[in-house]
């Protein structure tokens, strides 16, 4: 599990760094009346919160068990809703003008990162399911 984890943050972190240079090209120079104040709190914020969904989904366990692992996947995401709603409530609250620009980059960024997470899931599904299989074969 530890050489998927350190693929899936390299990819991660490659991901989340070319998404985030992207999209503040394109607002300050293709769509620059789109661009908003503190932009930059939005991947630094996902890539705060997607480290530790990798670390927890991909750390050590003595014994394989899916319901956890969807457990902790919809904990995470319960989680990662209510800090974003948080987020854009504080947003709101300081900057009112520009609340829709933002909520509507946060919820791109938001569906991008969702696709990456999902994607990180079912690696680490295949990983559990290959690490099953090969426990049942040792054991006939």
């Amino acid at each position: 599990m530890k050489k998927i984890r350190i693929k899936l943050i390299l990819i991660f972190i490659a991901f989340s760094t070319i998404l985030g240079f992207a999209l503040e090209y394109l607002m300050k120079n293709v769509i620059s009346e789109y661009a908003v104040k503190y932009y930059s709190l939005i991947p630094i914020l996902f890539f705060i919160l997607g480290v530790p969904f990798i670390l927890i989904l991909t750390r050590k366990q003595e014994k394989v068990d899916d319901k956890r692992v969807v457990n902790e996947y919809l904990i995470i995401k319960v989680t990662k809703v209510l800090l974003s709603l948080f987020l854009l409530a504080i947003y709101w609250i300081n900057n009112g003008t520009e609340v829709k620009t933002f909520g509507v980059i946060y919820i791109l960024f938001y569906l991008l990162f969702l696709f990456f997470e999902t994607y990180v899931y079912f690696q680490v599904e295949k990983e559990l399911k290959r690490k099953r299989e090969d426990k049942t074969s040792l054991e006939v």
